[in-house]
């Protein structure tokens, strides 16, 4: 199962309270169909890690720039750097994958949005596999989404194949609710999963996350999550998200 600029933050804690955005994505694993306005810009710099049995896993920094296109339609461009610190080896660092993709929203009727978002990721860097970082895998991806709201509450799906490698494809899917505490905090909660092409060796994952506004162009994402079942020995026991939103 696989898995969207640090600035003057202080001065954005004293901004005006602003209303949230409707959406999913990150601190969540799923994607929403909410598309930027043509020309807009969504950038969000943030790190990640997987604490496991085996060891721990950085993602320091990720950079997550989205496009606005047209009105339905938005480019996303994802890079991120990998530190693995296994418990039975040294600690390494090196580029990890980039994904490219794009995200069309083929319905919106009010309350109810839907989008398909293809996207492909490959390597960096080849000299990341040699040195046991990560994994020499290509993954193609075709997640559809869907989005309900539903007085205060908001409530996101995703279904989506995924097409690995030299690896067995995937089928992944996730749900999530959200709702908003005040006029700058939202709370969300999630669960996502994944199993074969055969529907074997299943998993789940949850996740729970919020989005701060500190002002109109700079939000806090945070989440914590861990597995509740995976297959194999190697089961997550801890996951988190941390990054800061702008829109400029």
């Amino acid at each position: 199962m696989r898995a969207n600029l640090v600035g003057a933050v202080c001065g954005a804690l004293m901004s005006l309270v602003l209303p949230l955005p409707a959406q999913a994505g990150p601190p969540l694993t799923i994607d929403d169909p909410g598309i930027l306005d043509p020309g807009a810009f969504e950038i969000i710099v943030a790190s990640a890690f997987e604490s496991r049995d085996s060891g721990e896993q950085w993602f320091l920094p990720i950079l997550d720039v989205s496009y606005g296109l047209g009105p339905d339609l938005q480019l996303g461009v994802v890079a991120t750097r990998v530190i693995a610190d296994p418990h039975d080896g040294s600690r390494k660092s090196d580029f990890g994958p980039a994904a490219v993709g794009l995200k069309w929203r083929f319905l919106d009727a009010g309350d109810l949005q839907m989008s398909v978002a293809p996207f492909v990721e490959t390597l960096l860097r080849e000299g990341a596999v040699d040195r046991g970082v990560i994994n020499d895998v290509d993954v193609w991806a075709l997640p559809v989404q869907w989005q309900y709201q539903l007085d205060e509450w908001r409530l996101n799906a995703e279904l989506r194949y995924v097409a690995v490698s030299g690896e067995t494809n995937e089928w992944g899917y996730g749900v999530a609710v959200a709702r908003p505490v005040n006029e700058r905090i939202e709370l969300m909660a999630e669960l996502h999963g994944g199993a074969d092409r055969s529907l074997d060796d299943h998993g789940v994952l949850y996740r729970f996350g919020a989005d701060v506004a500190l002002s109109e162009r700079w939000h806090l994402l945070m989440a914590l999550g861990g597995s509740i079942d995976e297959p194999g020995d190697d089961d997550i026991e801890l996951q988190g998200y941390f990054g800061l939103q702008w829109f400029p």
